[in-house]
């Protein structure tokens, strides 16, 4: 997954190497239980229903996440929950700093 920055053309989400890649689909392979996790996030939702972050470590957190699911064979899961849309939620479980995870 790559953001590019309008102004600056700079990727703003970190690429994974392929030596990281394949350590993380190594590890995943191990997995004998189902995992899900949420992730509380500052997610924003454009007119053309394209979610903005404006969290760098956010962003980070989720390119990693993506790749464990990705290589996980279905037995990974995450839900990201957008602090700022779901108040009642955030509030719920008392985030105050986002990237949060719950497991």
């Amino acid at each position: 997954m790559t953001i590019i920055h309008k102004k600056t053309k700079r990727n703003l989400i970190m690429s994974l190497t392929d030596r990281e890649e394949k350590i993380i689909k190594n590890e995943m392979s191990k997995l004998k239980n189902y995992v899900s996790i949420k992730i509380f996030t500052d997610y924003k939702t454009n007119e053309e229903g394209k979610r903005t972050h404006r969290c760098m470590a956010c962003n980070t957190a989720l390119t990693i996440l993506n790749s464990l699911a990705e290589n996980s064979e279905g037995k990974f899961e995450f839900e990201e929950i957008s602090t700022e849309v779901n108040q009642d939620i955030s509030d719920k479980f008392n985030i105050e700093r986002i990237p949060t995870i719950l497991f």
